[in-house]
């Protein structure tokens, strides 16, 4: 027996933890939980029917039953599209509860409302005898991040560190900040020098939270410069690599190189600028099927060339 003491007008949620994911009842006995006030009267009742884990929400003092209730916001793209989203989630395992958006205006069954547009909705969640409810105005707000460019200088050595990577965000209005180790530290400036060869994960969240962009970019040695780094540019490339990413294999369509003659030589290399294999195809063949079924999931290098020209490509495999 534990005695805790809380506040007479306090809001709280019990959460019960079975191990053996069986809960109270009833495959081995029946049994159950349940919360009374100081005079005998249940307020919070479980028939012990769950797996792993059980939450009831209560209040202590005379005040209307508030339901803990956790809100996920998805925001709009833009100020003109309705593809935000809100998703309630309860924390009660027992009450069956419905569901608005507009005030208590209007209830429905759904805890997901979707195709919503940007601006304020008063969120109501209640419970099916009313007596338990919980109130909130949650504000869908827009994704104002336009564009992402990222400028990479590559390492002129696999020992030195005189690599860059410059992060510019186009944005309607706000600030940024920005990542190149898959969001574990920010900073406010988009510019990192003094970077050695390796992967880096970019990723640039606007002020609110509400928008984020992910790329990942290797920085190579300076002898294989040249990796396109804005992916909207690879619409223009006579030479095409599909699919990217991939789980496996990839095509290189050369169909749009036709101005060159001669055979274009493919050569695969990782993030160190090691080369992994070499291709070529020959006069008059347009296409090559290449396979990375033995390499590790990652950033690998593509350089397709000839005596005529070179074209480099980055393919991500899942």
């Amino acid at each position: 027996t534990e005695d805790i003491c809380v506040s007479a007008n306090a809001c709280l949620v019990l959460t019960v933890y079975d191990s053996f994911g069986d809960g109270m009842c009833c495959a081995y006995g029946e049994g159950d939980f349940q919360v009374m006030n100081e005079a005998g009267e249940t307020i919070v009742f479980n028939n012990g029917d769950f797996n792993y884990e059980a939450s009831e929400s209560f209040c202590v003092g005379d005040g209307a039953c508030q339901i803990a209730t956790e809100v996920s916001v998805s925001h709009a793209s833009s100020s003109s599209a309705n593809d935000g989203a809100l998703v309630l989630h309860p924390f009660s395992n027992e009450d069956i509860f419905t569901f608005s958006i507009d005030g208590g205006q209007s209830f429905v069954s759904s805890n997901t409302f979707v195709n919503l547009g940007p601006g304020p909705y008063n969120v109501v969640v209640q419970s099916e005898t009313a007596q338990c409810t919980f109130e909130e105005t949650v504000t869908i707000s827009v994704c104002d991040l336009e564009g992402v460019q990222v400028t990479v200088t590559h390492p002129t050595s696999v020992v030195t560190t005189d690599g860059a990577i410059v992060i510019t965000a186009s944005s309607g209005a706000g600030s940024h900040e920005y990542s190149i180790d898959g969001g574990q530290n920010f900073v406010g400036s988009g510019t990192f020098l003094d970077l050695p060869v390796g992967d880096y994960n970019v990723i640039v969240m606007d002020d609110l939270g509400i928008c984020e962009y992910a790329f990942d970019t290797p920085l190579v040695v300076g002898g294989v410069v040249g990796v396109e780094d804005d992916l909207a540019a690879s619409t223009a490339r006579e030479v095409q690599l599909y699919p990217n990413p991939t789980r496996d294999h990839f095509t290189v369509d050369a169909a749009s190189f036709g101005h060159l003659n001669g055979s274009i030589q493919v050569v695969v290399l990782d993030h160190m600028g090691r080369s992994l294999s070499s291709h070529v195809m020959a006069p008059g063949r347009t296409s090559t099927v290449i396979s990375l079924e033995q390499y590790p999931t990652g950033a690998y290098l593509v350089k397709c060339f000839n005596d005529a020209s070179i074209q480099n490509f980055k393919v991500i495999k899942l």
